[in-house]
């Protein structure tokens, strides 16, 4: 009998809390806790919507064969868990691939998936955060004339990768959807993000002090998060499910 101990997620149901926290606890050398700057208390429950998307996926019960051993999909996905790695996920369009993100976080808890949908002009930039370089400008220009002084970080927003590399105290899952539209340099560009876990935001590193910014999803004041010398780096790999129609090749690199 196949002892499944190992297991952070099962087919169709919901983990139990202790096996998240076992899973967090026990990361591979190369994903041990990295994060040296503040912890994001901050939490985004998943929404009602997404909850019924992923309570409905049906993983698949074919095999796949990795070299003598044929594996489910229940597997894969433990074994990408398990190596904090990303889960490529193809095949023709409309059969449910990004669902999966859907079905994993609500499976394991994560609260609602972030979601960075790919197009021919998207950049590395687009999903780590953007700056408002002209509201700036515009601001400044109206302290000037008496108005209230506003700090940096307000005009920094995160983007979806940005926000799901946040050191928080549970992962976040991310969906990057449609990577096969993508430029011929996105693929590469991710590479490094994905094994560092962090990025730094030039605008902040020049500004050398701790800024509040604000992340994907914030809808107050109170939901921007700290960012200590412009820095972000994670503290749990986020969960990373990428899907593509499959009409492109990928980089072997980034294979």
């Amino acid at each position: 009998m196949t002892d499944d101990s190992w297991k952070v997620y099962q087919a169709g149901e919901r983990s139990a809390i202790e096996v998240l926290q076992r899973w967090l606890e026990r990361p591979p050398p190369w994903r041990k806790v990295t994060s040296s700057g503040p912890i994001s208390e901050r939490t985004t429950p998943i929404t009602e919507a997404s909850a019924r998307r992923g309570s409905t996926y049906v993983p698949s019960t074919r095999y796949r064969t990795a070299g003598s051993q044929a594996l489910d999909e229940e597997t894969q996905i433990n074994i990408a868990l398990m190596l904090r790695r990303p889960l490529l996920v193809t095949g023709p369009p409309g059969i449910g691939k990004s669902t999966l993100a859907y079905h994993l976080a609500w499976a394991l808890g994560l609260g609602e998936p972030l979601r960075w949908e790919i197009s021919s002009r998207t950049t590395l930039k687009d999903g780590l955060y953007g700056y408002d370089a002209v509201d700036h400008l515009r601001s400044i220009e109206e302290s000037k004339r008496g108005a209230e002084d506003r700090d940096l970080g307000s005009f920094i927003t995160l983007g979806p990768l940005g926000t799901a590399l946040l050191p928080t105290a549970h992962p976040r899952v991310l969906l990057v959807d449609e990577l096969d539209k993508a430029g011929f340099d996105l693929p590469n560009d991710l590479l490094h993000v994905f094994e560092e876990g962090a990025f730094a935001i030039p605008e902040l590193v020049r500004c050398g002090e701790d800024q509040a910014i604000v992340p994907t999803g914030a809808r107050t004041a109170g939901d921007r998060v700290l960012v200590s010398g412009g820095n972000v780096r994670t503290l749990h790999h986020p969960v990373v499910v990428i899907t593509s129609n499959g009409e492109r090749e990928f980089p072997k690199a980034f294979l």
